[in-house]
Parts: C-alpha cells; structure tokens; sequence
C-alpha cells in the first residue's frame, strides 16, 4: 500500500524531472508556484499531482483522498488513498479515471512498515539516485465547474518488488520517466494499453533503510525524520 511519503523539494525540481523524460513541456506558470515541504504525507493533505493537456504538463496542489463524483459531501463515504492496480480498470470508481483522469504524483520518498518483535519498524523507499520519481495515480473532480468544486487523486498500488518484498507485500506503483507521456496521454482511453507501465519499478534503482518510529505521527513532520536511524 502506500499510506506515507515525502514531497519536499521545489515545484521546479519535480517540473525539470517531468520535462527530462522528453516530449512533455511543463506549464511553468499553471497553479501556485510552491506549496511547503512535506516530509511526512498524509492523506487529506494537499500536495502536488501532475495532470496533462496536449504536450504541456502542469503541476497542480490536489487533496490526497478520492471522493466519489457521486458523492453528496465531501466527507461522505469513504475516500480511498490507494487504487489496486489489478481491479482499478473495472473498478465502478476507478473505472472511469484510467480512461480518462490519469496523473503522475511527485514523490521523493515514500515509507513502509515491517513487522519487527517490537513492533512495527518503518522503513523509508527512495531512488538510488536521490531524485524525485513519480507514482500512477488518477483524479477525480467533485461538483466539477460548480463554486465547491473539490479535485481529489488516489494511488495506484501493485505487488512489491524484491526491495520492498521483505517489508511490505504491495508498494505504489512507480512509472519509468519513459513512460510518463503515455500515461498521461488523454487519447489514451483503453486501459489495457498501459498494463505494461504498472508493473513492479526496478528494484536495482532503489534504495530502502530504516527510519525513526516519529513518522507513525502525522504531526511529525521535519527533515529528521526522513534521515537513516542510527544502529543501537
């Protein structure tokens, strides 16, 4: 599952990440120019997804949570954070959005927990590299064009690699940055033309180490947390 993770550089990290996969441009002056890190993401906050319109890609702070278009509050019935990869196609909720209300969501880290003797142990996942990535996620809009108008994402989760097996059995599903542009793509509405991008991410570009127990706290939210625990 992913029910945690960090989104703490610059919008234009994330916007220069999206444009180096080639054939997308970044609407650099689409939204807010920044929202504040977040080194702990919980779900009902408001972070950055990225949504697409022809070549051009922008980055947009969405509420992380979907609420239902048929929903008659937004607090009403439950508000899923993960779609599962292997029935979101037909899915009556989902169904829907992997025709047609794709996005990719910034990530610099995100954390799973292992069961230990003493109790659940987080672990924090990221890319060897450092950098950003980006999970398949898909939108929903409430009361779209109305003044009460809500955008909500979900993400989309999978089987785990060989990295994060031994820690959790399902993990966000990754997409490769040569991937990004056909996810995105609106003319793309069957989804059975982007089984091959929710796979499980290579596990060799990949990194995980153990993290302080303060994450379980979604009040905690500061760079210590995201740093390696020390060995007693």
């Amino acid at each position: 599952m992913c029910g945690r993770y960090g989104l703490y550089r610059s919008k234009m990290d994330y916007e220069n990440a999206l444009e180096a996969s080639g054939g997308l441009t970044a609407d650099r002056e689409r939204g807010p120019r920044s929202i504040a890190p977040n080194y702990n993401v919980s779900p009902t906050n408001a972070v950055w997804i990225a949504r697409r319109d022809g070549r051009n890609v922008w980055l947009e702070p969405v509420v992380w949570g979907l609420t239902a278009r048929w929903s008659k509050a937004p607090e009403e019935g439950p508000r899923p954070i993960n779609a599962r990869q292997e029935t979101a196609a037909t899915s009556k909720l989902f169904g829907p959005l992997m025709r047609r209300r794709r996005c990719l969501v910034p990530c610099d880290g995100f954390y799973e927990w292992k069961q230990a003797p003493g109790g659940k142990q987080p672990h924090l996942i990221r890319m060897m590299s450092g950098g950003p990535f980006f999970f398949a996620g898909l939108y929903e809009i409430w009361h779209e064009g109305k003044p009460d108008e809500l955008a909500t994402f979900t993400i989309i989760t999978g089987e785990s690699n060989e990295l994060v097996a031994p820690i959790h059995n399902r993990m966000p599903v990754i997409v490769k940055p040569a991937d990004y542009g056909r996810w995105l793509d609106p003319a793309t509405t069957d989804p059975a033309a982007l089984a091959d991008i929710l796979k499980p991410y290579p596990a060799g570009e990949m990194t995980a180490y153990r993290v302080s127990t303060r994450v379980n706290s979604p009040r905690n939210n500061d760079p210590a947390i995201i740093e390696p625990l020390q060995q007693p």
